[in-house]
């Protein structure tokens, strides 16, 4: 059941996958959505009324939704999604619905969100996730850099891969991307090819960012771990 329409955008499929998992885990059917894909016009419109809406909001990428669910499971629920260590899970027992995103793993409540201090602004929270978890040997790897808040972000040509154990692997990104002065321009949810990997390894891929950096643009940008079979 979709409450209210925002406006129309491509969903992550990680995001459908972990809700999957979240209606599987509650056994509710069907999943009633009370908030999904928000244009960010509208976001900044409901940042303008005063509303508790993040700037840079994971919502406007079609990575986040926030999903109702009977209050006596709001937080067995959470706390489950919480141990998974792959989402944000925000927890809104008084309006009885958990946010769910596939940005990086954190957890917060309304008193703890910060949601009031801009904490994306400037690409301040700026990060890379892969277009899938497991690659085949030899298989092009996609990375999109999410909560671009400032874009372009300019990136070197060259990305590491660091495994969990053992020596970093380097491949250089290819693609379509503007380059200037050695370095190549990535706007917003733009894919950056990073090329294939010839050998087995698990790790996350570490991009480097180019001087001059927006405002708070990080010196590197990590990916969630990936691995090639």
């Amino acid at each position: 059941m979709i409450k209210r329409r925002l406006g129309e955008g491509r969903a992550s499929l990680r995001l459908i996958e972990v809700l999957s998992w979240a209606q599987k885990t509650s056994r509710v059917r069907p999943l009633t959505l009370m908030s999904g894909y928000r244009r960010p016009e509208y976001n900044e419109g409901l940042r303008a009324q005063g509303v508790r809406a993040a700037g840079g909001s994971l919502h406007t990428e079609g990575l986040a939704a926030d999903v109702a669910f009977p209050r006596a499971m709001l937080r067995p629920l959470w706390m489950k999604v919480r141990a998974l260590d792959c989402c944000g899970a925000g927890y809104y027992a008084k309006d009885g619905f958990l946010h769910i995103d596939v940005g990086r793993p954190r957890f917060w409540e309304p008193s703890t969100s910060r949601v009031e201090e801009n904490l994306s602004a400037g690409n301040a929270r700026l990060f890379g996730r892969t277009e899938f978890d497991r690659y085949a040997r030899g298989e092009e790897i996609v990375v999109a850099l999410h909560a671009m808040t400032v874009g372009p972000v300019r990136v070197g040509r060259e990305v590491r891969i660091v495994p969990e154990r053992g020596e970093a692997v380097t491949i250089a990104v290819g693609g379509e991307l503007v380059e200037r002065d050695g370095c190549l321009e990535v706007p917003a949810w733009a894919p950056v090819q990073v090329g294939s990997v010839s050998k087995a390894i698990r790790g996350k891929l570490v991009l480097t960012t180019c001087e001059p950096r927006p405002e708070r643009t990080p010196a590197t940008v990590e990916t969630n771990f990936m691995e090639v079979r």
